[in-house]
C-alpha cells in the first residue's frame, strides 16, 4: 500500500471543481482581453474638439512594426569576404520582403525568398539541385528602432557578420535568384 493515497469523493469533487473554475477564469479573462484588443483595433479615429484627429489603436499597433531599410545586404560567417568554408548570405530587401541566396565561395548556391520582421529573416530556401523548398529563419540581432518604426541601427543577422561591399560574383548570384523568385515577394 505504499504510495497509494485514497481520496474520498468529496475531496476529488472539490479539487476538480477548483481546476474547472481556474480554467474558466483564465479562459474568460483571455477572451475578454482579446475582445478588448480586437474592438480597439477596429475603432475609427476619434476627433477631438480642437479639430485634431487621433489615430486608432489599430494604426498605432501597425506603425510600431519596424521597416527594414531597402537595399542589398551581404553577410558572412566570416567577417572577410570569399573565405573558403564559410557560408554567406546575399539578398535584397524591398519593403521588408527579401530575395537572395546562401552560398559558399567556389561552390553552388541556394536561392531564398521571404520576409523580414523585427525578430527574424523568415525565408523559403530552394535547393539548387532538386528544387525542393524548405522553411528557414535566422534571428535578427537587437537594433535600435526610431519612434516612426524606421531602423536607425544596422541590420544584423545572428551568427553572421555584415560585409559592406558586394563583389561581382555576389551580384551575379543575387541577379540569378531575383530572376527566378522576385515574383514570389515583389509583385
Amino acid at each position: 500500500m505504499l504510495g497509494l493515497y485514497l481520496l474520498d469523493e468529496k475531496s476529488l469533487r472539490w479539487q476538480w471543481s477548483r481546476k474547472v473554475k481556474q480554467l474558466a477564469f483564465n479562459l474568460g479573462l483571455g477572451s475578454c482581453l482579446l475582445g478588448l484588443v480586437l474592438s480597439a483595433m477596429q475603432l475609427p479615429s476619434i476627433a477631438s474638439g480642437n479639430g485634431m484627429a487621433f489615430p486608432s489603436a489599430r494604426s498605432l499597433f501597425l506603425s510600431q512594426t519596424p521597416t527594414i531599410p531597402n537595399g542589398v545586404y551581404l553577410f558572412g560567417e566570416s567577417p572577410e569576404p570569399d573565405t573558403i568554408g564559410a557560408a554567406y548570405a546575399v539578398f535584397e530587401v524591398r519593403q521588408n520582403q527579401a530575395v537572395g541566396a546562401f552560398y559558399m565561395p567556389h561552390s553552388s548556391f541556394d536561392c531564398f525568398y521571404g520576409s523580414l520582421n523585427s525578430q527574424q529573416l523568415a525565408v523559403t530556401i530552394v535547393n539548387s539541385y532538386d528544387r525542393t523548398s524548405h522553411a528557414y529563419a535566422i534571428g535578427l540581432s537587437d537594433y535600435p528602432v526610431a519612434s516612426g518604426g524606421e531602423i536607425v541601427g544596422n541590420l544584423e543577422l545572428e551568427g553572421f557578420h555584415r560585409i559592406e561591399e558586394t563583389s561581382e560574383g555576389d551580384r551575379e548570384i543575387l541577379a540569378t535568384c531575383q530572376d527566378l523568385y522576385q515574383d514570389r515577394v515583389w509583385n
